[in-house]
């Protein structure tokens, strides 16, 4: 029978295997899973679009809206699949497939991007809290030049506008779902009065909207958009103007789009709402019956 003080002088002189299997990998596999990681997600211009206008710029040097998808197709291949739609078209404006992959030998994260017949492969490199990717060598027709991802942003530059030869770059921002309801009337403060709730409306906060017609005996067409505004320039000289997400109700009447109001409030908040009285809109992440308690 071997003692206990044995077993553990056996433990002791054994050679520390578990702790010299020289299992680091490289800088670039580790940074293709980041990037694997970061990539999927829903993306608008929203933001871009609606400062070009603030800021004068004309109709041709305006850049949407556009949405684009990116969903993980294949985690073990690591490939993805691409859809652009303009202006909240059904119909994508152009589709493409990614396939991350590793050139040992050059130190880098690749990507192919595929998008009909045209087939072009880009490299990835870090920067501080961002990834960059450029076009290597060999690409004829690129859907765009090059890519800068973040946790917040994705950025396409020198990507062509549509019906011109013109490249533009697009500024897209990483979009966060949201679910909605509407009130009608909108009521409050614990008043025991009779109300219609229209509900399950699926919309993004980076210029998200829809529209519904009230069932009553007046049929209104109503809307909601949520927009989470990144200021690139102050609304007032020497005074800094903090990002904010806003809620609008509007209506749609006879050709025409009436924006009641708004409400606002800070960029990571997980719901928004607004009271007008005859309407009550709320939208959040977590619904009431999905939240758990707290203090």
């Amino acid at each position: 029978m071997i003692k206990p003080y044995c077993v553990a002088l056996l433990v002791l002189l054994a050679p520390p295997m578990a702790f010299a299997q020289g299992q680091d990998s490289t800088t670039w596999a580790r940074d293709k899973m980041v990037i694997a990681e970061m990539l999927p997600g829903v993306y608008s211009n929203t933001n871009q679009v609606y400062f070009d206008t603030r800021t004068g710029l004309s109709a041709e040097q305006r850049r949407g809206p556009v949405v684009v998808t990116v969903t993980a197709a294949d985690g073990e291949a690591n490939t993805f699949t691409v859809t652009a739609a303009w202006n909240r078209a059904e119909a994508p404006a152009w589709e493409a497939s990614l396939t991350l992959g590793l050139d040992d030998a050059a130190g880098l994260v690749t990507m192919r991007v595929s998008s009909g017949e045209r087939v072009c492969d880009y490299a990835w490199s870090r920067e501080a809290t961002q990834f960059r990717a450029g076009l290597r060598a060999g690409c004829v027709e690129p859907l765009f030049s090059g890519m800068i991802l973040s946790e917040p942003q994705l950025w396409l530059t020198g990507t062509p506008e549509p019906g011109s030869d013109r490249n533009l770059d697009y500024v897209l921002h990483r979009a966060r779902p949201f679910e909605c309801y509407v009130d009608v009337p909108g009521v409050g403060g614990g008043r025991d009065e009779p109300y219609r709730r229209y509900d399950g409306f699926q919309i993004h906060d980076r210029g998200g909207q829809f529209w519904f017609t009230t069932e009553d005996d007046n049929p209104r067409e109503l809307g909601v958009t949520l927009f989470q505004v990144d200021w690139p320039l102050n609304n007032y000289e020497g005074i800094f103007t903090r990002d904010t997400l806003v809620i609008y109700l509007n209506e749609r009447k006879d050709g025409q789009q009436i924006s009641h109001g708004y409400s606002f409030t800070v960029p990571d908040a997980d719901r928004v709402g607004i009271n007008l009285r005859w309407a009550l809109a709320f939208c959040y992440q977590v619904a009431g019956r999905d939240q758990k308690p707290y203090m």
